[in-house]
């Protein structure tokens, strides 16, 4: 893997290669290099606008369309200090201690007897740059992490450092509705008004990858 992955960043010098252990109980530390690596090379302290910082799983077909309409509205808010996403609410709910799904072992150490009230869903993040800016300075600081990415970054610390959490609901689609839009697509119905921005991979085959992309761009003007 890592020779087709060093191949391709020859050729194309289209990846960024962190120098983290890849395993789900890694993904914070991976999201935070990933903030390190937007600081050092996107981000100008003191300047008015500074680039959206956007983490997003690789198992997703994201509409690119609605997506750039959404980062244009998040980027020209007067709100300096932002974090925006699918808002998960958990009053009191206490953490499932399972082994049974790749991303629960490292829930094993989680410390406290409940989640936090709320926070975002850990596939996808959009950071202003302030945020990513206060958060990793705070990150930098802490003598351990939980290891826990969303409940942490999208949750415990933006309540520390009082960053706005603006709620993105209709995010993903759910997976009720990709069978209608997989049919809408495959028989080229226009002008369909699409609200969600992203379409987790896993529940359809990949073979229908061109055909929901085919249905982003042939509506790219009917977004909500």
């Amino acid at each position: 893997m890592m020779v087709n992955l060093s191949k391709e960043m020859e050729i194309y010098g289209d990846l960024l290669i962190l120098n983290v252990f890849d395993s789900y109980s890694m993904l914070e530390f991976k999201t935070l290099s990933l903030m390190r690596f937007y600081l050092e090379r996107c981000y100008t302290f003191g300047q008015e606008k500074n680039p959206a910082f956007l983490k997003m799983d690789d198992d997703l077909i994201v509409n690119p369309f609605l997506l750039l309409k959404i980062l244009k509205n998040l980027t020209e808010s007067p709100i300096e200090y932002w974090a925006a996403g699918q808002f998960i609410v958990f009053p009191n709910n206490k953490p499932v201690k399972r082994t049974s799904h790749g991303s629960h072992p490292f829930y094993l150490f989680y410390p406290f007897d409940k989640w936090p009230p709320d926070f975002l869903n850990g596939p996808t993040f959009i950071f202003s740059g302030e945020t990513v800016r206060i958060m990793f300075e705070y990150v930098r600081c802490l003598p351990a992490l939980l290891g826990v990415e969303d409940v942490e970054l999208g949750g415990i610390f933006p309540k520390i450092l009082n960053i706005t959490i603006v709620p993105l609901n209709q995010f993903y689609t759910p997976p009720k509705h990709i069978d209608a839009i997989l049919k809408a697509a495959r028989e080229n119905v226009g002008q369909e008004k699409q609200s969600s921005i992203a379409i987790i991979h896993p529940y359809f085959e990949e073979e229908n990858f061109w055909i929901i992309w085919k249905f982003f761009v042939r509506n790219r003007f009917f977004v909500n």
